[in-house]
Formats: C-alpha cells, structure tokens, sequence
C-alpha cells in the first residue's frame, strides 16, 4: 500500500541531492551481550591501517541515515538506510539485502580510512539552517560522532573545512553505491502502533474501532501529548505529520490483531472511536529498536537525531 507522503518518506536514493545534509552520529547498542570486536582496516596508498571495532551481529546497529529535518521537511517513521554488524542492510522498513564481511571492511576502509571521518574536526557542514538534510549514525569504536553535511559553501570557509565537506560526500556516495546487493521484502515480528488526531477525515475510508482494551484516544495523548484547551487555537497539531511523537508504543498481540483487523491489514488507516477520528500506523521494527527500547525517526524543522522512547505492552496510567 501507497502510504501518505505528509507522514512517510523513505527515499534512500536522493542521499546526495543538492542542499541536503549529511549526518554521522553513533548510539551505541549497549543492552545486547555479544562482544565487541576489533576489526583493523587494510591500508591504503594514502593511509596508514586503522583499527575499528563493533559488534558483528545483526542486531549491532553500524551506520544508518536520514533525510529530513527541514522546515518544510517530511517525517520520517524509519531511515533510509540501517547498516548492521553482520553485513544486512535495510531500506527504510521495506527491502533488506546483505553485504559479504569483504564487502563491508571495504565499505569502513573507504569512509573511515580513506575519508577519515573520524577524525574531523568538524561535524556539522551546513550554513542554511532551514534546508533539509541527509543524517547518518555511526556506531565504531564505542565513540559516539554526529556529522552533518549540507548546503556549505555560501559563506567564507576554511580549506580544511571544504576538504572535510567534500570527504563526507564522497563517504556518502560509497555507502549508496556499495548496496547494490540482492533484496527481498524486510519483515518484522514487532510492530509499533502511531496515533494522531485526526480533523479532516475521508468518510468512505475510515472504520470503526470497537477494541475497548486499548483507546485511541489514550494513547495519541501519550505520543503526542494532549491537544490544546483554547479554542482559538489550530487543533491540527504537527506531531506524527511533520514532527516525531513524544513516545511510541508497541501493543499486546491481541491489541495489534484487533488493530490490524479493523485496518484490513494495511499499515495505515483513519478509524473512528466514539464519534472521533484518528490516523493509525502501524511502523515495523527495525533489529536494534526493540533492544534498545526507542524508535529511529527524524522529522522536520529537527536539527539534530533524536530516538524516540519506546513503550512495550501497556500504557502508563495517566
């Protein structure tokens, strides 16, 4: 199904597209008992061996990237792109393929050692606030590292800010161009539930929600805080349609087949519960989410990445 383009956007292959920004950022997966591993990097013609070092397991999250945080930006429910230990990399939470253990050491050798991100001495590459940007996370070394590349340039910069800016470019563009594995269908066994007001629904596509074990309207004010008292005031909030939820939540088994069964399975659908209506979406889990308990989102008018906290099985009680 074709889901909105106000809530989801999951282009992966516009990374590179003029004005857009690029950010590294490392969160380490810190709940799950596989070690660490310390992986040194070939050397090349221009650089000495590095060594790097993170988990080698599917659930170790390495680098993952966003494109949002404009003004006028899209909320994104999932990355791009999510690159893990043991090679697999995902499409939003769409398409899944693997890399071979070669083929991601090339992949770190390029963007680690040849670009050195790691060694930047600056991390933010953009001087037009408002524009929309390209954001990736990298989980190396136990270190965490956020890098923001953007529109740069307009104003007066150093030489070793625009060589560092045209590095992360080129680290970028490895990543996209390394992917080109086989993919098939990504699924998920746990799914996170979104609800939001709703004050323009299409009468002809909206159902009627019966299951009183989890209210709708209890749990939009719980990701995204209750609607403002003045009337004089746009009760359209941005929550869950330009910007990210306060929390997410993930309902019990009967909750979820209740809620899938009222959306006819699709992922995304308006519902009316008592005379009021809501958008539901349902957002599969990515490997590392449920571990690490938060949801990897991005949203507009956001300059910098922020999980959102994720609440397993029962509401708290207000």
């Amino acid at each position: 199904m074709q889901q909105k383009r106000s809530i989801i956007h999951y282009s992966w292959r516009g990374l590179l597209s003029a004005g857009l920004s690029f950010l590294l950022y490392a969160c380490l997966v810190s709940s799950c008992t596989t070690a660490t591993d310390s992986t040194p990097l070939p050397p090349t013609s221009s650089h000495q061996s590095l060594t790097v070092s993170y988990r080698h397991d599917s659930h170790a999250l390495i680098m993952r990237t966003f494109v949002a945080g404009g003004v006028y930006g899209t909320l994104n429910l999932a990355p791009q792109i999510s690159l893990y230990g043991d090679g697999t990399f995902i499409f939003g939470t769409q398409q899944q393929g693997q890399l071979t253990g070669a083929q991601l050491q090339s992949v770190l050798t390029t963007m680690l050692q040849t670009d050195g991100l790691l060694t930047f001495k600056r991390h933010q590459f953009s001087d037009l606030p408002d524009q929309n940007a390209t954001f990736l996370e990298l989980n190396v070394n136990d270190k965490p590292l956020e890098l923001m590349y953007g529109s740069f340039g307009n104003q007066s910069e150093s030489d070793q800010d625009l060589t560092e800016y045209h590095q992360l470019a080129h680290a970028l563009t490895t990543l996209t161009e390394s992917l080109t594995a086989p993919v098939h269908p990504y699924t998920s066994n746990q799914e996170a539930l979104f609800v939001r007001r709703s004050f323009s629904p299409d009468p002809a596509h909206t159902r009627h929600y019966a299951d009183t074990s989890l209210s709708l309207a209890q749990l939009a004010d719980f990701e995204c805080g209750p609607l403002p008292k003045d009337e004089d005031l746009n009760p359209e909030g941005n929550c869950l349609k330009y910007t990210i939820p306060e929390h997410a939540f993930i309902p019990d088994t009967q909750q979820l087949a209740s809620i899938k069964n009222t959306l006819q399975n699709e992922l995304h659908g308006e519902l009316n519960e008592d005379e009021l209506f809501y958008e539901v979406t349902l957002r599969p889990l990515l490997p590392d989410e449920t571990d690490q308990k938060q949801v990897a989102m991005f949203g507009s008018a956001q300059n910098t990445y922020r999980a959102v906290p994720l609440q397993i099985g029962e509401l708290p009680r207000s």
